[in-house]
């Protein structure tokens, strides 16, 4: 009885324990990042929401960070005869990227990875955001993201002028589009794009396949599209 005790405290550890989650990995990885930036360092993130934040670093606590955006249209508040910057409190967990100096650290994923990110990730993209879709039939949608459910997407199609519902059942794979036509459309001029390149698409449409490879430096080129989910 003695032996089977201890055999059993010997496994405990293993059995009750599992490696973290991708995306927590993740988020230490960011935490780790900013919390090794000087205050008051030079940051410009892009987000999971495809939303641009860039400013100067005010703090950091155990799950988020604040920044003090650079954007002279959002970086004041006046109260009375007084200004005051703006900060914007960000979790660590919805950083994608971010770059301060010549340090960054990059997340964006594979466009070819499959699967990826959670059903859940697309409430978070910024309504008005490009996006393309890989359909179940193989076909792709281009269109304007407007909001996500359990259960579906209502988007407006390429030209803005017709609401489209997509069953959940339906998508594939979600892309967010970077560039004037998409989330970044307010963004600085590193953030500056367009629409995916035709051989771009070939990699979307390839899905699985050894196609391109990686981003590269994801802020320095046009029209680049960055995968949100797949299945």
């Amino acid at each position: 009885m003695k032996i089977i005790i201890l055999l059993l405290l010997g496994f405990a550890p293993v059995i009750g324990f599992s490696q973290p989650a991708e995306r927590d990995i993740e988020t230490a990885r960011v935490k780790k990042f900013i919390q090794g930036l000087n205050n008051k360092a030079k940051v410009r993130i892009m987000l999971r929401s495809l939303s641009p934040a860039e400013g100067k670093l005010a703090s950091s606590s155990d799950d988020s960070f604040d920044v003090k955006l650079r954007d002279p249209s959002k970086a004041l508040i006046t109260i009375g005869t007084k200004k005051y910057a703006f900060v914007k409190r960000i979790k660590y967990s919805d950083v994608l990227y971010i770059r301060s100096g010549d340090r960054k650290l990059d997340l964006v994923p594979d466009k070819a990875k499959r699967p990826h990110g959670t059903w859940g990730d697309l409430r978070s993209i910024y309504p008005g955001t490009r996006v393309v879709l890989i359909m179940a039939d193989g076909k792709t949608f281009t269109g304007w993201f407007g909001s996500a459910t359990d259960q579906a997407l209502t988007l407006m199609d390429a030209k803005a002028e017709n609401r489209v519902n997509i069953a959940r059942t339906e998508v594939v794979a979600f892309y967010g589009i970077l560039g004037k036509s998409g989330g970044f459309r307010s963004g600085a001029a590193e953030f500056s794009g367009g629409v995916p390149t035709q051989a771009e698409g070939a990699i979307i449409a390839g899905m699985g396949a050894l196609v391109g490879g990686a981003l590269g430096e994801l802020f320095k080129n046009d029209g680049y599209s960055v995968l949100v989910y797949s299945k």
